[in-house]
């Protein structure tokens, strides 16, 4: 998986069929049939087998339905020696259809329409789809792609990615509005497995990584991976608990942490994410047998969560907003328990060199704060002298407070909050 482009010609030619543009795929055999003075001759230069009545059904049915890719390949090189001149792009560019062996090219099939070739997976969607699959999918032994979630908005992003980067299907069981689980065509896991490299089978056991490709493609790009991967996977603790932090958890058949996952951390670490772990969190035996593991990564500390936040962050709305308050309650605490003198008194300083004096209420428009906390707060430094009254309340006119000429201002004031 380092080539993020798959082409017509790299996919596995006695697997994949092609619907070619009507007019092109009768010239293709009309120059063929210049160099053969009939269609039994031609199919013995292809190395095509004969019947009783010396005639190829292979042949046959390439000319008049769907053509096998291993066929298409025989018929462009035997034109090719024969002195023709192919443009392999511009028959790339003519299929408009790409089918199993036993799938048909009519609405409904296992067939995929207007395929998108060169298939690009160096997108935003292309992230989607290798994401999906890697965590809440997966590729069956059949060959059928399928992603399961509960979160219609995250199938709905996945059925809408896979159609970007492979093109159109009329595939019932991948509606993601009726189906639980959603399936999509054969020919696109033949696409995915042979020509991209993926694994069909149980994740668990294959041990998949990310493709080293996504570690140099765009900030989008890599963006797109991870919240696909934190959609389907991670736990947002809620406000209350005794841990603030996104975990995300993974299994392996064996007693080392998946390759995903820390795969995930390094690439967490090219938006200055840190994670924790990974650590063991889970030892169990599976359905068949095997001894395996689960292990768990931890994003912890303000600074960690606003950047996920900021470059990563959720598509399900409910993680969303347990973020966004997992964030806003650190950043109370950190102003409750960390800089909390110097930051006070960078706000006075500033609504000072603005008003020339500063009240409660517009010291608790500057922290974001409700005015009954400003009153505290000015309380606490009046105690310690940094503030003074210049003017006590009187009726509805607010008191009126200035910094204390040694209050250390020249060391802690002069930048805003």
């Amino acid at each position: 998986m380092t080539n993020p482009r798959v082409d017509l010609w790299s996919l596995p030619e006695d697997k994949i069929y092609v619907v070619l543009e009507y007019d092109v795929k009768c010239k293709l055999f009309a120059s063929a049939l210049k160099y053969s003075r009939r269609w039994s001759e031609f199919a013995i230069s292809l190395g095509l087998p004969l019947n009783k009545w010396k005639a190829s059904k292979t042949l046959e049915s390439s000319r008049t339905k769907k053509i096998s890719l291993r066929v298409l390949k025989l018929l462009l090189e035997y034109l090719e020696r024969n002195g023709e001149c192919i443009d392999r792009k511009l028959i790339e560019r003519s299929v408009r259809a790409l089918t199993s062996k036993r799938g048909s090219s009519h609405p409904g099939a296992n067939c995929l329409f207007n395929p998108n070739l060169p298939f690009n997976f160096d997108t935003e969607a292309g992230a989607v789809v290798i994401s999906a699959l890697l965590h809440d999918g997966g590729i069956n032994n059949r060959y059928h792609p399928h992603y399961s979630n509960l979160n219609v908005v995250l199938k709905r992003k996945v059925y809408n990615a896979f159609k970007e980067v492979f093109g159109g299907f009329d595939f019932k069981r991948a509606d993601p509005e009726k189906c639980v689980q959603i399936y999509f065509p054969k020919s696109v896991g033949y696409i995915l497995i042979h020509g991209f490299g993926m694994e069909k089978g149980r994740k668990v056991v294959n041990n998949p990584g990310i493709p080293r490709f996504v570690f140099n493609s765009s900030k989008e790009v890599r963006s797109a991976f991870l919240r696909q991967a934190f959609d389907d996977e991670a736990y947002v603790s809620k406000i209350g608990s005794s841990n603030r932090v996104i975990s995300l958890k993974l299994a392996s058949a064996s007693p080392n942490p998946p390759k995903l996952l820390l795969d995930l951390q390094q690439l967490l670490l090219t938006f200055s994410i840190f994670s924790y772990g990974p650590r063991l969190s889970e030892r169990y035996t599976s359905k068949d047998g095997v001894n395996a593991t689960k292990w768990t990564i931890d994003i912890l500390h303000q600074d960690n969560l606003i950047r996920f936040r900021n470059e990563i962050g959720f598509e399900s709305t409910q993680k969303q907003e347990r973020l966004e308050r997992l964030v806003s309650s650190l950043k109370q605490e950190h102003f409750a328990k960390a800089n909390k003198p110097a930051i006070l008194i960078r706000a006075c300083s500033r609504i000072q060199e603005e008003k020339g004096y500063i009240t409660s209420a517009s010291l608790g428009a500057v922290l974001n704060r409700s005015q009954a906390l400003a009153k505290i707060e000015i309380r606490h430094l009046r105690r310690s002298g940094v503030l003074t009254a210049s003017k006590e309340r009187n009726g509805n006119k607010a008191a009126e407070y200035v910094i204390t000429n040694d209050s250390g201002k020249g060391n802690v004031i002069g930048s805003a909050v």
